[in-house]
C-alpha cells in the first residue's frame, strides 16, 4: 500500500503533491496548454528489456513533485484524478507517453481511466 506523512518542507519528502494558479504557471512560462507537469530526480537506468522487435528501457526516479495548474479542467473532480494520476506515472518513471495504456497518454483528453491498463501496471512492476 501506499503511505503518507505530511512534511513541513518539501525537500524532506520523496513525493510531492501540489497545486498553483494559472498566473503562477504564466510567470514561470508553463504553456497556457499545460494542466499539469512533474519535476524529478535524475533517472536511474535500471535495465533493457526487449518485447519482441520493441527495446524498452526501464528508469527509477527517487523524488519527484506533482504539479496540477489551476484550470477549468482540473476543476472537475474526474478530471482532476485523471491529471494527478497521469503525473504520478511520470514520478515512478514514465518517461515519456504510450499509445497502449489508459493513464499515460499524450493527450488529456485520451486518458480513459484512473486506474492504469495492465501494461502499466505491468512496466511499474518491472521497475519497482
Amino acid at each position: 500500500g501506499i503511505s503518507y506523512n505530511y512534511v513541513s518542507q518539501q525537500g524532506s519528502a520523496d513525493l510531492v503533491l501540489g497545486g498553483i494558479t494559472r498566473a503562477e504557471a504564466t510567470n514561470n512560462a508553463i504553456p497556457t496548454s499545460v494542466l499539469a507537469w512533474t519535476t524529478r530526480s535524475q533517472p536511474t537506468k535500471m535495465a533493457t528489456l526487449y518485447y519482441g522487435s520493441v527495446e524498452k528501457t526501464l528508469y527509477k526516479i527517487d523524488r519527484a513533485a506533482v504539479y496540477l495548474i489551476e484550470s477549468d479542467e482540473a476543476s472537475v473532480t474526474s478530471g482532476a484524478r485523471k491529471l494527478v494520476v497521469h503525473e504520478m506515472g511520470h514520478a515512478l518513471g514514465y518517461l515519456g507517453h504510450y499509445n497502449y495504456g489508459t493513464v499515460m497518454t499524450e493527450y488529456f483528453g485520451d486518458i480513459t481511466s484512473t486506474t492504469p491498463s495492465a501494461a502499466e501496471k505491468n512496466h511499474l512492476g518491472q521497475v519497482y
